[in-house]
């Protein structure tokens, strides 16, 4: 896998094959949580801001956005990374790009 030297000389991206997947190194997890907060404290600031009433309609605002964003299987761009797979409801079936991809792709 060709990647850039300092992205490399990092770890951040290298990864432990095993049979049929890839698995995201020790310091890789670590960085990926290091990101993750950060952008969850900058984000829970900016929505802080605003009234109850209007935290739920940026909700509602959101949620078709999201799903337009879906892609195709195999895109290279995958847009459950930027997401806290628990927080978005995946699970219970409330979040927006999983349930349009589910609706377009099966």
């Amino acid at each position: 896998m060709a990647t850039n030297p300092a992205v490399r000389a990092a770890r951040c991206d290298r990864v432990r094959y095993e049979p049929g997947r890839k698995a995201v190194t020790p310091a890789g997890q670590r960085t990926a949580r290091q990101v993750s907060k950060a952008r969850t404290r900058v984000l829970t600031d900016a929505v802080d801001a605003l009234p109850p009433a209007d935290r739920d309609r940026l909700a509602d605002l959101i949620s078709p956005m999201l799903a337009a964003m879906v892609r195709g299987p195999g895109a290279t761009r995958w847009l459950c990374r930027l997401c806290h797979i628990q927080a978005c409801g995946r699970s219970e079936g409330r979040c927006p790009a999983a349930n349009e991809a589910a609706a377009r792709y099966g």
